[in-house]
């Protein structure tokens, strides 16, 4: 019965850490009637081994389109020469994207929906803005049984169109705290105003809090990170909806892991694209509507938002810098951004040019190590068997075997998959029968 209890318990954290790491909570609209037969039995494979909270997840991550047709969803959704700082898998997210923030600051977070990060129903001294009010936000997910509507606060700036700096008063520039963003920069089609505008927005001593999709883990597992000259051409263009090369590439590429859109970093299981190529000419449709249609257009790894965001500064687009990066167990990476960057010798920017993008390589070929035939992969492996010993004397706050404990630690810190975990759950009910 301990040993039910424990691995009941890694299953819950493990699934805990996965709602924590992909909040794409209102990346896309998806009607109940759009399910195919596939994503239902998917969805209920999803309920059975992890719980309610991770089917909201997928649900609302898994792109289900009705084929893409002419009323898609759409929504918001967040030095070079070292490597980011890897988070333990034990931290919450939260911690880290509202670390040193007090409740009394002022602060905005941009796209919350139903999921805000700092609600004022909690004590914060927050602002939204978003894509819809409130009563729109409501009518949008009426009849969701993942989304409570209580948790959806009033909107105090709706932007549905043009610069986003533009939809909150001037009253309100440089007296920000804090600038939150979970899951939204990516989808934004102009990343250098959404960036300026969120140095507008904060106080010299404020910083941005974003969490952004790292595409190693993630259902942007195939396509290209994006560079700097990709930010600068749609600055030009002032593109304020996705081009058509956006939508096809989105498509063409998108990939899932048993059915889920973010996974852990040494998750071997294959990825599965999930749109067949003629997907591409269904995209091309989209060249003549004049909605925003929602994608992810911006694509990352680590190394590559940093070196984007040394580059724009250093061409005067931004006067931001990064303070701190952290890589997550599973899905995005968290980045936290001051104002003001540094003044640093052409000849040192240099060289922090080329170590980020050699580190760039590295990250992507790190990436093939959950693809079998690469040079890198290492296949998973069931935990060592050990001799069967006496074990010594448990706590009380301690009631677990420290053999098995210990053993079921080391396998969750190498980033086990959630199938794994529950395939753990099956076998200990299987051998207490």
């Amino acid at each position: 019965m301990e040993d039910i209890r424990l691995v009941q318990c890694l299953s819950r954290s493990m699934a805990c850490i996965f709602a924590h790491t992909c909040e794409y909570t209102h990346i896309f609209q998806i009607k109940r009637s759009q399910f195919h037969s596939h994503n239902l039995s998917k969805l209920h494979a999803i309920s059975d081994a992890y719980g309610a909270i991770s089917v909201h997840c997928f649900v609302k991550s898994v792109i289900v389109k009705n084929q893409l047709g002419p009323h898609a969803a759409q929504g918001s959704d967040r030095d070079g020469q070292h490597a980011p700082e890897a988070a333990p898998a034990s931290m919450p997210r939260e911690q880290y994207l509202l670390d040193g923030l007090s409740k009394a600051g002022k602060l905005i977070e941009i796209g919350p929906a139903h999921n805000p990060l700092v609600p004022r129903s909690a004590g914060w001294n927050s602002f939204s803005l978003d894509h819809a009010s409130r009563a729109d936000l409501v009518a949008k997910y009426a009849g969701d049984p993942w989304v409570d509507p209580a948790k959806i606060e009033e909107v105090d700036f709706v932007w549905r169109g043009g610069l986003m700096i533009d939809a909150v008063p001037a009253e309100h520039h440089g007296t920000f705290d804090a600038v939150i963003a979970s899951h939204v920069i990516e989808h934004t089609t102009d990343v250098i105003r959404f960036l300026q505008a969120a140095q507008t927005l904060l106080r010299p001593e404020g910083t941005l809090r974003l969490a952004v999709p790292d595409k190693r883990k993630c259902f942007d597992f195939y396509r290209n990170p994006s560079t700097t000259a990709d930010t600068i051409v749609a600055y030009e263009d002032r593109r304020d909806r996705h081009d058509v090369r956006t939508h096809i590439d989105y498509a063409l590429r998108m990939a899932t892991k048993r059915g889920c859109p973010g996974w852990f970093e040494g998750d071997t299981q294959p990825a599965e694209l999930l749109h067949r190529v003629d997907i591409a000419w269904q995209m091309l449709r989209y060249r003549g509507i004049p909605d925003y249609v929602d994608a992810h257009n911006w694509v990352f790894v680590p190394a590559s938002f940093e070196l984007m965001m040394l580059e724009l500064c250093q061409l005067d687009f931004l006067d931001l810098r990064i303070e701190n990066l952290v890589a997550m167990p599973a899905t995005e990476f968290l980045v936290r951004v001051r104002p003001g960057r540094e003044a640093v010798d052409p000849e040192t920017i240099q060289a922090r040019r080329r170590a980020l993008m050699d580190r760039m390589l590295i990250e992507l070929a790190d990436q093939t190590r959950q693809i079998a035939g690469s040079p890198l992969y290492a296949p998973p492996q069931e935990p060592p068997q050990e001799p069967p010993q006496r074990p010594p004397e448990a706590s009380p706050s301690d009631p677990a075997p420290p053999v098995r404990r210990s053993g079921l630690r080391r396998w969750l810190a190498a980033g086990a998959s959630l199938a794994a975990a529950s395939a753990a759950l099956q076998r200990v009910a299987r051998s207490t029968r």
